[in-house]
């Protein structure tokens, strides 16, 4: 069984014209943007408003995000940079956990990112400037992908979390090395690499949507003192 990896020779239909991103598109991520950084209360405008991942590339499927990072100088802020980034970092992350958002069925998530960071990625537009910064590439027919090796790996990782479903600390750890896993892909083979795509199986099954949810309740448990029992 083939993992869920889509390659096509089009940039989804229903959120590109070709090569230019439709303008209700355009229109409904800007309306969004507005919303999170009214909702974060600074004055700061993002540097530059990036659209990447699969949704802007041709590896996309039913359940791809919509990935919109803001880019930040943060020594641009009022305070120390790693105080800015780590304040943007949690109202992101609440922000995405509290709205559910989508465009034309995909769901919409928002990155804080730093302007000195590298991202690596097959497809970068900046909708600030209504321009590619890096064009996707078509990969139909030039991308050998060992399904079996991928599945294989992302169901170790799935009997491993489920293994210590109960251990926040270790799962966090399992948590970082997938994210290691994933930028480490990305930089050495790019949005086809083995550890990307790993990584995309276990979000588009729900595993790393569990696995969080995992830390957090054990870390809410190691919080809590247990009611004792009444004599």
């Amino acid at each position: 069984m083939k993992p869920n990896i889509g390659l096509h020779s089009k940039l989804h239909p229903k959120i590109w014209a070709e090569l230019d991103l439709q303008a209700d598109v355009k229109a409904a991520i800007m309306k969004i943007v507005d919303a999170f950084l009214e909702y974060v209360g600074i004055d700061n405008i993002p540097d530059d408003i990036i659209f990447t991942g699969s949704m802007a590339n041709y590896n996309y499927t039913d359940v791809s995000d919509i990935d919109i990072h803001l880019i930040y100088d943060f020594t641009n802020f009022r305070t120390r940079p790693e105080v800015a980034q780590r304040f943007l970092d949690a109202k992101k992350t609440l922000w995405n956990k509290n709205h559910d958002i989508k465009i034309r069925g995909h769901e919409v998530e928002l990155y804080v990112q730093d302007a000195s960071e590298p991202h690596v990625a097959n497809g970068m537009y900046s909708i600030t400037n209504g321009q590619w910064i890096q064009k996707p590439e078509k990969q139909v027919g030039k991308v050998s992908i060992d399904y079996k090796n991928i599945h294989e790996k992302a169901r170790f990782y799935t009997n491993k979390i489920e293994a210590h479903k109960e251990d926040h600390k270790k799962l966090e750890e399992i948590k970082e090395k997938i994210r290691q896993m994933r930028v480490h892909g990305l930089h050495t083979g790019g949005e086809y690499s083995e550890g990307n795509l790993i990584f995309k199986v276990l979000r588009n099954s729900g595993v790393l949507k569990k696995l969080v949810g995992y830390i957090q309740k054990g870390f809410d448990q190691s919080l809590s003192l247990k009611q004792e029992k009444m004599k």
